[in-house]
C-alpha cells in the first residue's frame, strides 16, 4: 500500500495562508480572534474562520473546541516545518548552498554572531564531520 504524500508544511499555500501557518508556529494554538489580531494585513473574523477551515481541509491544521470557541494548531511539529522551510530558502535563494547562506548571514547587514553562536556553530560542524567519517557517502 503506497504512503499518503506528507505536504510540506509551507509549500503550495497562498500568502494568506503562509501568513496564518507562520502564526500558529509562533504561537503554538490560537483562536480565530487571536490570529486575526496578529494578521499583518486586515483580514475579518471571518475570513480568518474561513481560511482555517481550508488549511484543516487541507490537513494544515487541527482543531480543538473549548466551550464554544474552536483552537487551531499546526498539524506539523515546529522542528520539522523549520527543517522544510530552511531547505527552500537554500534552494531559492542559495542554490542549496548551505555555504552561501552562512557567508550571507556573516557578512550581511545584520548584526554578527556573537562569540556563543560561533562556538555553538563550531560544535556542530565537529559532529557533523564525524558522522562523514563513520558514514561516508560513496
Amino acid at each position: 500500500m503506497p504512503r499518503k504524500k506528507i505536504p510540506q508544511p509551507l509549500s503550495g499555500l497562498s500568502r494568506r495562508e503562509t501568513e496564518i501557518m507562520e502564526i500558529l508556529f509562533a504561537m503554538g494554538e490560537a483562536s480565530v480572534s487571536a490570529v486575526t489580531a496578529k494578521m499583518p494585513a486586515e483580514l475579518s473574523p471571518n475570513g480568518v474562520r474561513t481560511m482555517l477551515t481550508i488549511l484543516e481541509g487541507k490537513g494544515r491544521v487541527t482543531r480543538r473546541k473549548d466551550g464554544r470557541e474552536y483552537f487551531y494548531k499546526p498539524a506539523t511539529d515546529p522542528a520539522i516545518a523549520g527543517r522544510s522551510a530552511l531547505q527552500q530558502v537554500l534552494r531559492v535563494f542559495f542554490d542549496g548552498s548551505l555555504k552561501q547562506a552562512l557567508q550571507a548571514r556573516f557578512t550581511g547587514d545584520g548584526s554578527p554572531p556573537d562569540a556563543a553562536e560561533i562556538a555553538e556553530l563550531e560544535q556542530l560542524i565537529r559532529a557533523a564531520k564525524r558522522r562523514t567519517k563513520e558514514d561516508p557517502k560513496p
